[in-house]
C-alpha cells in the first residue's frame, strides 16, 4: 500500500471526509488550497473538482486527520470564480490537523468515493507559519500591496494570466534573507519569476529558475539598508493555467537550510551512499549518509531542518541496481568491468572526463550518460567512444538528432541525455569513453551518471495512466510509453499477478522501422484491464512490466514507472511544450505501482464480440463486433455512445476502420471493419473499441476488452529440395503453408536462377495439400556447384466491393545444387 492510509472520522488521528452522494465517473480533483500547512497546526482545506459530492474518504500518507466541515462558500471556490459557468465543478471544505511530528515534505492526497479513485494532489508540510494571499489582501488597503508583518512565513497564492502579486515586508540592514517560490516542484503549472523592489519600485534583484529547483525561483539577498521592500511573483509567460498556485517563502537565511547541488546523482539499491550537498545556505559541503532501500527508481536526498527553522525540498536521486563507483575512486589506467555506474562531475569549464571500459571483441555495450534529464544536473552531456588507439566508434549528444528517430525516444521538443550502442571491434579488449559538456561548462551542478552494460539494446517503460477506476464488468486502458535505447523490436506489455476478479490482457508496443515515414513509428501501447461482474469492492495496486527478446534470444524485462501526481502545463501559444518550463509535471518518486480501485458496482460497459487473439492475413479485414450494456436499475438511464471508434496501438499507421452499417450513431450494437494494408507490418497490435457516454451529467469513456491482432502473411514457403544435373532435368520441391483464412490460389516461380537453368512455374490451389514441384532443366554449359536463387509468389485478395487486389509475400531465398554430368 506504499504507506498510505485511509483517514476517517471517529478514530484518533484519523478522519473520514463525506459529501453528498452522486452517481457518475470517478472523482477528479482539479485543485485545492492551501497546498500546504505547518506541522502541528490545523487548517481549512478546500478541495475543488468533479464528482466529489458523494461520500468519500481521503487516502494519504500525511500524518494527521481530516474532518468534513461543510460545503465551500463562494469566496472559497477559487476555481469556480475563474470558471463561473462550469456547473459540474464542486467544492468541499475539510479540517486538516497535521501531527506535530509530521516530517516536512510532500504527501499525496487522493479521494476515494463510491464512484472510484481520484488523481493525486501534493500537500506540502513545512515548519514555519503559513498565510493565504487572500487573508493578507483582506487586511490591507486596496490601493497598496498587502503587508507581511512577521517572518518566517509561507504565503499561499495564485496567479491568473498577467497578474503580478506583490507583498510588502520590512527588513533590517545586513539581515540576509531567502525568498523562494515552490510551484512546479509541488505540482503547479506556473513558471514563477521573483522580483525584489525597493519602496520606490526600483528592481533590486531578479530570479527565474534557481539552481537545483527546476523552474522555480529563489533569491538569497541581503538588504543594503533597513526599510520596507516589495517582493513580486508572476508567471514567466503570463499564461492561463488551471493549476495556478504558488507557495512564497520569506525567511532569514540563518534559519533556512538549502543547497544548490547534490552529488552523486544516485546510489545503488541496498547500499549506503554518502551524498554531498553543495552551495546554498552554507559555504562548506554537507554530507548526508543514506541507505537506499526503496523499490522505486528514485529517492529523496536533501538538507534537514534539525538545526534550523526550515529546510528546502529535497533533491530527487536515481536508485540503480548495478555496482557503482565514484569518479574520484578511479585512476587513469584503471579498466572498469561491466556492468558499472560511474558517478562523475565536470568540475571545471572545458573539462573532459575519460574512462576505460572492459570489453570483448564483438561484444555490444550500451553506454549512456544521465545528466540534465534528471533535473539535478545542468550537464548537456556529450558522449564519445573510441578504441584504445583513438579510432572513433560512436558519439551522442554532439549533433541534432534525426526528427523521426528522436521521436521514438520521447515525444518532446528537447533532447534526452546521450547514449550509444557500440560493438567492440576485433583486436580491442577495452573501450575508451569520454564525457563532457556540450558548451564546455563545468561546476558543482554538472554531475552525471555514466552507465555501461554488456546487455546490448535496452528500453524503459513509463505509464501515461496515473490511477485507475474499474466498475464491475467494465474495461479500462493502461497507457504505456517506451523510451528506447537501441532496442527497436516489439515489446509485450503485461500485468504482474493481477488480483482475483481482474483480467489484464497483454498489450503490445510494435517494432520500430527505420528509414520509413513517420506513419510507421510506434511510440506507445496499452493494456486493457477488465473487472469481473461479481468481483467485490477492493483497493489494490498493479505492477506493469514489459518484455522483449533480443536477437540472440536474451529476454529483458523492465518495470514501468508510475507518474504519481500529474499536472498538465499549457504552452503560451496553445501548442505542445517547447521548453522545460512548458513540460508537464509528474512525480514518479511517489509510488512504484499503479493505484486501482474496483468499485464493486456495475456501470455502463462496452462488450467486445471477438476472441482475445485474432490472426489476420495482411490486407484482409477483421470484423470487430460490439454491444453496449447500461447498468441495471438506473433512475436516469445511460444512453448508448453516440459514436464508437477503434484504437489500434499508438502512433502506428496503415489501418483503415469502417462501419459495417450505413450509420452507427446512437446504437446499442454494431461492428467495425478493421482492414490492414500493404504498409502494415507483420506484428502484434492491441485493438480496442471505445465510445463516450454521459453518466450523472459527466462524460465517461468506455472500452471493450483488448484484442491482440496479429498481422501475418497469408502463407509461407519452405523449400525442401532443389537440384538439377547439367544437361538434364531436375526439380524444386517444397511446401506452401497457408493461413486457414487465406483461400486463394498462389502462383510460384523460380527467379534469379543460375545462367542456363530454367524452371517452370506452378499454381498451388487452396484445395491442395500445399506441396509443390517446379520442373527445371539445365543446359550442358552450367557448371556444377551450389547456387542461391529466389522463389517468388503472387496471389490476390478480395478487397472492398469484392474488387481483387494483388497479394504477394517477400521472396524466399533457397539453395540449388547443380550436379555435373
Amino acid at each position: 500500500m506504499n504507506g498510505r492510509q485511509l483517514l476517517w472520522t471517529g478514530c484518533a488521528g484519523i478522519a473520514i471526509a463525506t459529501v453528498a452522494a452522486a452517481a457518475g465517473p470517478p472523482p477528479n480533483l482539479v485543485d485545492m488550497h492551501p497546498h500546504g500547512g505547518q506541522q502541528g497546526r490545523a487548517l481549512r482545506l478546500v478541495i475543488e473538482g468533479y464528482g466529489i459530492a458523494s461520500d468519500m474518504e481521503i487516502e494519504s500518507t500525511l500524518p494527521g486527520s481530516f474532518a468534513r466541515l461543510g460545503e465551500a462558500a463562494d469566496e472559497d471556490r477559487l476555481q469556480k470564480q475563474r470558471r463561473p459557468n462550469d456547473r459540474n465543478l464542486q467544492a468541499a471544505v475539510f479540517l486538516v490537523e497535521i501531527d506535530a511530528d509530521a516530517a516536512p515534505g510532500l504527501y499525496p492526497l487522493r479521494a476515494i468515493g463510491d464512484d472510484g479513485l481520484s488523481n493525486a494532489l501534493l500537500f506540502r508540510v513545512d515548519t514555519v507559519s503559513e498565510v493565504s494571499e487572500q487573508s493578507l489582501r483582506d487586511a490591507a488597503d486596496a490601493t497598496e500591496a498587502p503587508r507581511i508583518d512577521a517572518l518566517p512565513v509561507v504565503v499561499n497564492g495564485t496567479l491568473d494570466g498577467a497578474e503580478r502579486d506583490r507583498y510588502r515586508f520590512r527588513s533590517e540592514a545586513g539581515e540576509r534573507m531567502v525568498l523562494e517560490v515552490e510551484a512546479r516542484r509541488v505540482g503547479s503549472a506556473i513558471d514563477p519569476v521573483l522580483r525584489l523592489l525597493d519602496s520606490q519600485g526600483s528592481e533590486l534583484a531578479f530570479n527565474q529558475e534557481g539552481p537545483g529547483i527546476d523552474v522555480d525561483a529563489r533569491l538569497d539577498w541581503q538588504p543594503p539598508v533597513a526599510g520596507e521592500y516589495v517582493v513580486e511573483v508572476h508567471d514567466a509567460r503570463f499564461s492561463d493555467q488551471r493549476r495556478n498556485f504558488y507557495r512564497l517563502k520569506l525567511i532569514a537565511a540563518s534559519d533556512y537550510e538549502y543547497a544548490d547541488a547534490v552529488f552523486p546523482l544516485g546510489g545503488r539499491r541496498g547500499e549506503e551512499t554518502r551524498f554531498g550537498l553543495t552551495g546554498g545556505s552554507a559555504a562548506a559541503t554537507r554530507e548526508v549518509a543514506r541507505s537506499v532501500v526503496t523499490e522505486n527508481a528514485f529517492d529523496s536526498v536533501g538538507p534537514t531542518a534539525t538545526a534550523k527553522a526550515s529546510a528546502a525540498l529535497p533533491f530527487r536521486v536515481v536508485v540503480g541496481s548495478h555496482p557503482e563507483v565514484l569518479e574520484s575512486e578511479t585512476t587513469a589506467d584503471e579498466t572498469l568491468d561491466t556492468p558499472v555506474v560511474v558517478n562523475g562531475r565536470i568540475d571545471d569549464a572545458g573539462e573532459a572526463d575519460q574512462y576505460r571500459i572492459a570489453a570483448e571483441p564483438g561484444q555490444r555495450l550500451l553506454i549512456e550518460v544521465e545528466g540534465a534529464a534528471l533535473g539535478s544536473s545542468d550537464l548537456f552531456g556529450v558522449l564519445t567512444v573510441t578504441t584504445p588507439d583513438g579510432e572513433y566508434l560512436a558519439s551522442s549528444g554532439d549533433d541534432i538528432p534525426d526528427p523521426d528517430t528522436f521521436r521514438l525516444l520521447s515525444p518532446t521538443a528537447t533532447s534526452f541525455d546521450p547514449w550509444v550502442l557500440v560493438e567492440t571491434p576485433e583486436g580491442a579488449d577495452e573501450l575508451h569513453v569520454t564525457v563532457e559538456d556540450l558548451v564546455g561548462r563545468g561546476g558543482p551542478r554538472f554531475g552525471y551518471r555514466l552507465t555501461a552494460t554488456a546487455n546490448g539494446p535496452d528500453f524503459e517503460l513509463r505509464l501515461g495512466t496515473a490511477q485507475l477506476t474499474l466498475n464491475n464488468g467494465a474495461s479500462k486502458p493502461i497507457e504505456v510509453g517506451a523510451v528506447r535505447r537501441g532496442y527497436l523490436g516489439p515489446i509485450r506489455l503485461y500485468v504482474e499477478e493481477p488480483p482475483a476478479g481482474i483480467e489484464a490482457r497483454d498489450g503490445w508496443i510494435t517494432r520500430e522501422v527505420r528509414d520509413l515515414d513517420t506513419r510507421t513509428l510506434a511510440r506507445a501501447g496499452r493494456i486493457l484491464v477488465t473487472a469481473d461482474l461479481d468481483a467485490p469492492r477492493q483497493r489494490f495496486d498493479l505492477e506493469i512490466w514489459g518484455e522483449a527478446v533480443l536477437e540472440d534470444g536474451t529476454v529483458i524485462r523492465r518495470r514501468a514507472t508510475v507518474p504519481g501526481s500529474t499536472t498538465s502545463v499549457r504552452a503560451g501559444d496553445g501548442r505542445s511544450y517547447t521548453t522545460e518550463a512548458e513540460r508537464s509535471f509528474s512525480a514518479p518518486w511517489l509510488e512504484t505501482r499503479l493505484p486501482v480501485l474496483l468499485t464493486g458496482q456495475p456501470g455502463p460497459r462496452l462488450v467486445g464480440l471477438a476472441s482475445q487473439t485474432v490472426r489476420l492475413v495482411k490486407g484482409m479485414p477483421f470484423d470487430f463486433g460490439w454491444k453496449f450494456e447500461a447498468p441495471p436499475g438506473e433512475d436516469a438511464p445511460v444512453k448508448p455512445p453516440m459514436v464508437v471508434t477503434a484504437l489500434i496501438g499508438v502512433g502506428v499507421g496503415e489501418f483503415r476502420v469502417e462501419t459495417t452499417e450505413k450509420t452507427d450513431y446512437n446504437k446499442s450494437e454494431g461492428s467495425k471493419l478493421i482492414r490492414s494494408s500493404d504498409g502494415t507490418q507483420h506484428d502484434r497490435y492491441t485493438v480496442t473499441l471505445t465510445g463516450e457516454v454521459t453518466v450523472g451529467g459527466r462524460p465517461e469513456r468506455l472500452y471493450t476488452p483488448g484484442v491482440t491482432l496479429e498481422i501475418v502473411p497469408g502463407y509461407r514457403i519452405d523449400v525442401a529440395k532443389a537440384s538439377v544435373r547439367s544437361g538434364r532435368k531436375g526439380a524444386v520441391e517444397g511446401v506452401l503453408h497457408r493461413e486457414e483464412s487465406f483461400r486463394q490460389p498462389v502462383e510460384l516461380r523460380a527467379d534469379a536462377l543460375p545462367t542456363g537453368v530454367v524452371c517452370d512455374g506452378t499454381e498451388v490451389e487452396p484445395e491442395d495439400d500445399g506441396r509443390f514441384r517446379l520442373d527445371c532443366e539445365a543446359s550442358d554449359a552450367v557448371e556444377a556447384g551450389d547456387y542461391d536463387f529466389l522463389i517468388t509468389s503472387s496471389s490476390w485478395l478480395a478487397g472492398e466491393r469484392e474488387v481483387r487486389s494483388a497479394y504477394t509475400t517477400v521472396p524466399v531465398t533457397a539453395r540449388m545444387e547443380v550436379k555435373g554430368r
